[in-house]
């Protein structure tokens, strides 16, 4: 029996190629701690960074907290993976958290769509939680101190 690989056409490989998930390629954001992987998007989705409806097929989810992204925001992106240990931010600095009127965020916490009454944002940074969920936001307010590494 002759070997498949040897047969295939280069379209075979190539889609075999294209629907293994070790093979595809991964987008490391050492900054705020994502793994990134480039995904085909199957229904209506937004992306979490920019709150924007995600025209088009691809999209970038990060494999650790199922962050979803444009790839125009991942060269912008500020919102930390919210696996980061706080451990690893060297100058812990509150966020300043106060109502926030805008609808269409996502939690940073936990990646749900926050809604006008429950919803809190970092006057500082714009980080949008839920209330319930803002004891667990990292104390690493990026936009104060030179992103966490000014020393005090």
């Amino acid at each position: 029996m002759a070997d498949s690989s040897r047969t295939a056409s280069p379209l075979t490989v190539k889609k075999r190629a294209q629907q293994s998930p070790g093979l595809r390629p991964k987008y490391q954001s050492s900054a705020t701690g994502h793994c990134f992987k480039r995904v085909t998007l199957t229904k209506p989705t937004f992306c979490h960074s920019c709150s924007d409806f995600m025209w088009g097929f691809i999209g970038f989810l990060c494999e650790v907290c199922n962050f979803m992204c444009h790839e125009k925001c991942l060269k912008t992106l500020r919102s930390a993976c919210s696996c980061m240990a706080p451990s690893l931010v060297r100058v812990p600095v509150a966020h300043c958290f106060s109502p926030a009127a805008q609808k269409k965020r996502f939690c940073c916490v936990c990646r749900k769509q926050t809604e006008g009454n429950t919803a809190l944002r970092c006057e500082v940074c714009e980080l949008h939680v839920h209330a319930d969920c803002a004891a667990f936001s990292c104390a690493d307010c990026r936009s104060c101190h030179l992103d966490g590494t000014l020393e005090q």
